[in-house]
């Protein structure tokens, strides 16, 4: 969905027209290393197929291969919740390996896992603790919507237009971690709640701004907001599935489920297997709803 090639987006069959011009502009050998990032990014056994072919590169793509497949066992790590051997920040800051490589690997690597990237730039680059947004590029130089190094009180305009417009994905940790950044952002990207940090996404006013313009971004919300009533009744009233992004202590919560079975009766689909088989729950949730027949029976 990104448009890296100059006037649209691409597609294989335009990338190979382009490189059999012997790869004349700068966007086209970016289409192309972005493939070889793909692919050598790609399981362990599709790494066994693409290895081979990557001998027929030139040195400097095939050491940007070897690099992006290192990166690749940290990020399956991560989400197997294994402990991975090296981290990317020491891989990617490693002696062997050049700036320009690196600078290559985190322009992909935003591309493709902006959250996780930009806090790399971040830990790379030692800009901890800075507002900024990084503006995606194919050109390997760090570019920014918003720039780091400058005095908060009057980045903050850039800061939330930026946010608003783009999104939070390649926003700093600190603006995820800013609360009013967030709500700017949220107001356009509700289900953007997924980026921002764990102590906003636990914070029952950022939270219900998002469900209330996408009831659906209360599966980012933390497990204690999940499983707030005020938060649920308030996504409910939007979208009676998002009983499924609750938590089961709620599901089990007999009087609550009642309360909501006398609202929606579809709201019994949802209730714990332990309700659902409850000849008592259920007399009582047809007491209160007739209509709730249809769903039990």
């Amino acid at each position: 969905g990104i448009p890296i090639f100059e006037g649209g987006q691409w597609d294989f069959n335009l990338l190979a027209q382009r490189l059999n011009r012997d790869v004349a502009t700068e966007t086209d050998r970016f289409a192309f290393q972005h493939c070889l990032f793909v692919m050598s990014s790609r399981t362990k056994s599709a790494w066994l197929y693409t290895a081979p072919c990557c001998q027929l590169l030139s040195k400097h793509h095939q050491q940007f291969t070897h690099y992006v497949h290192r990166l690749s066992i940290w990020h399956m790590s991560l989400v197997c919740r294994e402990t991975p051997e090296e981290s990317a920040r020491e891989i990617l800051m490693s002696d062997e390996i050049g700036e320009d490589t690196r600078r290559e690997l985190l322009n992909h690597l935003l591309l493709l896992t902006p959250i996780r990237a930009t806090e790399l730039v971040e830990q790379v680059y030692d800009m901890g603790n800075q507002c900024f947004v990084i503006k995606p590029s194919y050109n390997y130089r760090l570019e920014f919507y918003a720039p780091p190094g400058q005095p908060l009180g009057d980045h903050k305009e850039k800061i939330r237009n930026a946010v608003v417009k783009h999104g939070l994905k390649y926003a700093s940790q600190r603006v995820l971690n800013d609360k009013n950044f967030a709500l700017s952002a949220i107001s356009e990207y509700p289900a953007e709640l997924r980026y921002l940090s764990e102590k906003l996404r636990d914070d029952s006013y950022v939270v219900m701004a998002a469900i209330a313009k996408y009831p659906e971004s209360l599966q980012y919300a933390s497990e204690r907001l999940r499983g707030d009533k005020d938060i649920i009744r308030i996504a409910i009233a939007e979208s009676i599935h998002s009983l499924l992004l609750v938590t089961e202590k709620v599901l089990k919560d007999r009087r609550f489920m009642l309360e909501l079975i006398e609202k929606n009766p579809r709201a019994f689909n949802y209730a714990a297997a332990e309700l659902k088989y409850d000849k008592a729950f259920i007399n009582e949730a047809e007491q209160r709803n007739p209509e709730v027949r249809q769903y039990h029976r």
